[in-house]
């Protein structure tokens, strides 16, 4: 995923399997060797240089892996407000997930979305975890020009909770899962 602030400065988030990851001459190790994938944050001023770099543990299952397989974590979507604050939706399937406020945990034993804000210099606002039992997929994120947050994610629970706005399956019986798009407001 990649996205542009208002300054120039580019933010570019991915997954790496490997060991180790060379951001920018900024190495960091993976969080755990039995995770599938990790994810990282990169920002990038407007010359392309880095201003910073992290990355986050897919986390690990305490037990063996359920069905749905090893940990994992991706960014789906990024996007920057007009004041600079970074906005990552994503999907993690582990027992949680720390994003640097504590852990999120998974609802189920599948996978759970999580929305994650950062300022600028790289630190973090606030992180939350979103889903239920079932499997959950963050697909986008965008911000309208008042900064409104629009959400696309596939979930095939009855509902998923994102605090103000709770999304309902339309109870179609044909779909195991569902498409949704949630709006929320500014904050």
């Amino acid at each position: 995923s990649l996205v542009v602030d208002p300054d120039g400065c580019a933010y570019v988030a991915g997954t790496f399997r490997s060991q180790s990851v060379d951001l920018g001459g900024n190495v960091h190790d993976k969080g755990s060797p039995d995770s599938y994938g990790d994810f990282f944050l990169v920002k990038l001023d407007s010359e392309g240089d880095t201003v910073w770099s992290k990355t986050f543990s897919g986390g690990v299952w305490a037990d063996d892996p359920p069905a749905s397989g090893k940990s994992l974590a991706v960014i789906e979507g990024l996007a920057v407000d007009s004041g600079g604050t970074l906005q990552v939706f994503g999907t993690y399937r582990s027992e949680s997930i720390d994003l640097g406020a504590g852990p999120l945990q998974n609802a189920g034993a599948s996978t759970d979305m999580f929305l994650a804000r950062f300022d600028a210099e790289g630190g973090l606002l606030s992180s939350a975890g979103h889903g239920g039992e079932k499997r959950d997929r963050a697909k986008a994120i965008v911000l309208d020009s008042e900064g409104w947050r629009y959400f696309l994610f596939n979930s095939c629970n009855d509902e998923v909770d994102f605090g103000d706005v709770v999304a309902h399956r339309s109870g179609n019986v044909f779909n195991e899962c569902e498409a949704f798009i949630v709006r929320l407001p500014p904050l």
